[in-house]
């Protein structure tokens, strides 16, 4: 199967980007488990160099307006000029998403109604905003959205809150139909990688308090500030790093940042990629995290592992995570404060009770384990909608035509090469070309595939040439 992957590549540096990072993993363990897949992995043409090389994987790229506070849509033209199903240069089974606007509108705008041939989209943790006062259209879209298409949501407090934006909006049914075609995931880690590191690298020498995470309103970073700034105007001799995928702070943020903290901050790194910020994390002691809410708290179970000892909140997306006895949890500034010179002046103590912790996130967040099931989810999608629309939307000339074609052929054949025979048979020829410019009579390059399946043969998946075998 060949799946379509458009990440929501939300920061100037695509590596400082977590929602990348989701994709490539994704890859990764498909691959890894599964030889019949292929990807075609679609990021803004200025980032395709830095896309890492992947298995079974091609890189497109796409010119879009964007605009990083507003995640604009990408061309939508070019866009169906590559994939629309009845005509686009690649031909695909399923598109994989955390942009929800252009997930819906390729589900619906550029797919071959003639033939109601239908592809699954699939919503990978699509962004969420905070609850709008009345109505609000882009809320609504994003709640019609996870009804038209299968969403996967990390953690029980996202799907609660997508949940509830589709209670706000759309019927009964359309509620229940959400809730049966929404997958609830969780995170996976590179748990390999941080071995890998905790090996590598010591803590520093002087307790360094770490964050690690965005600059904006969720974070509450400015609550992390405040309790970092009383430690260390207390006397204790302690660093702070700070990493954030963020790019240039604004000058509001850069001022704030000074005038808290003062002489303390041994590194700070802005646009930071994810393996800086596991790198430094890896040498640091403490954190705190200071968020009402959480869409993705995978960072906080990340830092744990990597050996820091996380202060956190009493809030369902922590215990969404960790188990119940959780023992580093606060309910005031004054209680974190506790546990943070507790922490310091007994660090060897505060590591040795935190080791069930990491071993219960090894057993339960390894990246194989958790995005092994968001890839069989995927895979059963497409299993049964491309045999819906294999036996329920056959075309008997066509497979009358194909299977006097594959006469010529006993060993596996390229489609390209299967499609030059048959169009020395067929008045209207197949080719892939605008949409607009297909008449309804003529066959589609999805029709031929279809053919082709129906008469027992299977695409191998082996790279971005479709080619053809007989299954055993």
């Amino acid at each position: 199967m060949r799946i379509v992957m458009l990440p929501n590549i939300g920061l100037s540096t695509m590596h400082a980007d977590s929602d990348y990072y989701d994709f490539i993993k994704f890859i990764g363990v498909a691959t890894k488990f599964y030889n019949d897949m292929f990807f075609y992995l679609v990021v803004p043409e200025r980032h395709v160099e830095e896309v890492d090389k992947l298995p079974n994987t091609k890189v497109i790229g796409i010119p879009e307006a964007h605009d990083y506070t507003t995640n604009e849509h990408i061309t939508s033209q070019e866009f169906a000029l590559q994939f629309h199903a009845r005509g686009g240069r690649v031909m695909t089974d399923a598109m994989y998403t955390s942009r929800f606007h252009v997930g819906m509108w390729w589900k619906n705008a550029i797919l071959d109604h003639k033939r109601d041939y239908w592809f699954p989209v699939i919503f990978r943790q699509p962004v969420l905003y905070p609850d709008a006062q009345g109505i609000n259209m882009y809320e609504a879209s994003y709640a019609m959205a996870t009804v038209m298409c299968n969403t996967i949501i990390d953690g029980a407090e996202s799907y609660q809150e997508a949940l509830g934006r589709v209670k706000k909006y759309l019927s009964p049914a359309m509620i229940e139909r959400f809730e049966e075609q929404t997958l609830v995931s969780t995170v996976g880690l590179e748990i390999e990688y941080f071995d890998m590191l905790l090996k590598k690298n010591n803590k520093y020498e002087k307790f360094t308090l770490f964050y690690g995470t965005r600059f904006n309103t969720t974070k509450r970073v400015e609550k992390v500030y405040a309790l970092y700034d009383k430690f260390y105007s207390s006397g204790r001799p302690i660093d702070i790093v700070m990493t954030t995928p963020n790019p240039e702070l604004s000058l509001i943020k850069k001022k704030f940042t000074k005038e808290f903290l003062q002489g303390c901050i041994r590194l700070f790194y802005s646009s930071a990629g994810r393996h800086k910020y596991f790198e430094e994390a890896s040498k640091c002691h403490a954190f705190f995290v200071a968020s009402d809410g959480e869409n993705a708290p995978n960072f906080f179970v990340e830092q744990i592992y990597l050996g820091l000892i996380g202060v956190l909140p009493d809030k369902p997306y922590v215990w969404e995570m960790l188990p119940k006895d959780y023992p580093f949890i606060y309910r005031s500034m004054d209680e974190a404060y506790m546990w943070l010179m507790k922490i310091q002046e007994n660090y060897e103590w505060a590591r040795g009770v935190m080791e069930p912790y990491r071993q219960y996130i090894k057993n339960t967040y390894m990246r194989d384990l958790t995005f092994k099931a968001n890839v069989d989810f995927v895979r059963n999608l497409v299993d049964v909608q491309t045999d819906r629309n294999m036996s329920e939307i056959s075309n008997k000339a066509v497979d009358e035509v194909v299977k006097e074609v594959l006469l010529e052929f006993d060993m596996p054949f390229t489609f390209d090469g299967f499609i030059e025979v048959v169009n020395k048979r067929m008045f209207q020829k197949v080719k892939f070309s605008r949409p607009d410019q297909i008449q309804n009579r003529q066959a589609t390059p999805l029709d031929i595939k279809y053919a082709l399946m129906r008469s027992g043969y299977e695409d191998t998946c082996e790279s971005e040439i479709p080619t053809f075998r007989k299954v055993e």
